[in-house]
């Protein structure tokens, strides 16, 4: 356990020397971080363990980073009683334009989903149509056997 005891001096006298890192994590204490956009955590001074929500376990010591992803859920804790210093900031976003090829197939996918609902449409009013003419034609035919006129039948 000495051994333990001699690092985590070494560490702290090490991280109160060292002028960079945003945050500071005491010994034996751990910190959620939610961010909502894609980060970087980047460890100036001492070790922690980073646990992803998804059980991803990660050792990282001074100088290393890790980029996490917007949306996760991060767990930072300090390692072997030492004061962690880290940074963490949002990733500059780049604005994307969308690709050419995505964009025609997402316009296709779109006229063929509107030609689809018009053929639709053009098919249930035929059917419509075909049933209305349907219906003239039997009742012109009843008038035609029983002998009666299409205008003194009111049918017209």
């Amino acid at each position: 356990m000495s051994q333990f005891a001699s690092i985590s001096a070494q560490s702290s006298a090490a991280c109160a020397a060292a002028r960079s890192g945003a945050f500071l994590l005491a010994p034996a204490h751990a910190l959620g971080l939610y961010p909502k956009q894609p980060s970087s955590l980047q460890i100036s001074c001492g070790q922690a363990w980073v646990t992803f929500g998804d059980g991803m376990d990660h050792v990282l010591q001074a100088g290393q980073s890790l980029r996490v992803p917007a949306g996760s859920r991060v767990v930072l804790e300090s390692l072997y009683g030492s004061v962690v210093k880290f940074d963490f900031s949002a990733l500059p976003t780049t604005a994307r334009a969308p690709q050419p090829l995505r964009q025609a197939g997402r316009d296709l996918r779109f006229a063929g989903a509107l030609a689809a609902r018009g053929l639709l449409g053009l098919g249930w009013g035929l059917a419509a149509l075909a049933r209305s003419a349907a219906s003239s034609a039997r009742r012109a035919q009843g008038c035609i056997a029983s002998g009666e006129s299409m205008a003194s039948s009111g049918a017209v």
